[in-house]
């Protein structure tokens, strides 16, 4: 069963056996590509904040992203909140159709 958590960005809440099975026992953003979907898993409460953290990273204008990434906001991160930014990262450049 998937539950829509934002529709214009498609982020979707999926039952965890949806999940590629090396991910089962992660808390994490998976993004699939194959459907363009991105889904929070294992958040338990705050899926839905994570959800809403993953479209407003997305929004960022590209004036906006490239002050964000001036920043070194990262610097002094938790390991959770790196994976999380690289994460968001990610999928906005692969949203933005940048190239590596």
């Amino acid at each position: 069963m998937a539950e829509v958590l934002n529709q214009t960005h498609n982020i979707l809440s999926i039952s965890q056996e949806a999940i590629p099975k090396d991910q089962h026992d992660h808390t994490l953003i998976v993004y699939l590509p194959k459907r363009n979907f991105i889904v929070p898993a294992r958040w338990g409460e705050n899926t839905a904040l994570i959800a809403k953290l993953v479209a407003e990273y997305l929004e960022l204008s590209p004036s906006q992203h490239v002050r964000a990434l001036e920043v070194p906001a990262y610097l002094g991160m938790s390991d959770i909140d790196l994976k999380i930014w690289q994460t968001l990262e990610a999928i906005y450049q692969v949203r933005n159709g940048a190239k590596e």
